[in-house]
């Protein structure tokens, strides 16, 4: 059946290809009849003229002798499975970048996901990412430490920013919402609400480091350190 279809359908194309190239139709009444834009009938067209029923027929994809051309040699696809299964918790970049340092040989992130995935290295259906084991600690005393941070709860566009804080001892938290954007004048606003709230006395505050040196002078005032990490 489906070789009276794929018969049928080369008879069509040569019918109308014949009738188009001896001008007993047009071009674009050919590619209204196939269903074809009139551009690719034009190259069909030509492909025709050439190759004859061949470039009616089409071929299939993929490579024509049984491997691709470009396939990364078994030696380096070894090689990287081998780091692959050392380092779960590099990915594709980082792996392609060892693979070069160790080998020499250089190949896309892209052409290393391939081959873990074709290889059942990684990425099939019961594949499971490294996760890095998490750094749980908690310090001595409640106020040793607390970290502050801020966010956007309904997007930037809405101009309301949140300032959240909470004790690396006992977890007590305390945030507050206002109107405008992440600034110092609010960040001491908060502190000041935060220092009148707390149930014990704050020696550190800790967060990144799009806060300025007016907080920290603020800060210091009141006897407590800021610690700005860099994100």
């Amino acid at each position: 059946m489906a070789r009276t279809t794929q018969t049928q359908l080369l008879m069509t194309r040569r019918n109308i290809l014949d009738n188009c190239i001896q001008k007993r139709i047009k071009c674009k009444e050919g590619a209204e009849l196939l269903g074809m834009h009139e551009k690719s009938f034009l190259r069909l067209k030509a492909r025709y003229s050439r190759y004859g029923d061949t470039a009616l027929l089409g071929r299939k994809p993929g490579p024509r002798n049984g491997t691709a051309p470009n396939r990364t040699p078994d030696a380096i696809a070894d090689a990287l499975e081998e780091l692959a299964r050392l380092h779960p918790e590099k990915g594709p970049l980082d792996l392609a970048e060892t693979l070069e340092e160790k080998t020499g040989r250089k190949i896309h992130p892209v052409t290393a996901w391939r081959i873990l995935k074709r290889r059942k290295v990684r990425y099939s259906a019961t594949y499971k990412r490294w996760k890095e084991p998490p750094n749980l600690y908690c310090l001595e005393e409640p106020g040793e430490e607390l970290q502050l941070d801020a966010c956007y709860p309904f997007g930037r566009h809405r101009k309301i920013v949140s300032y959240d804080a909470i004790d690396d001892c006992s977890r007590w938290v305390y945030g507050k919402s206002y109107s405008g954007t992440e600034c110092n004048e609010l960040a001491i606003r908060f502190i000041d609400e935060l220092i009148a709230r707390t149930p014990f006395r704050i020696r550190r505050i800790r967060s990144d480091n799009r806060l300025g040196k007016t907080l920290k002078a603020f800060c210091e005032s009141r006897g407590i350190e800021l610690v700005l990490k860099v994100v």
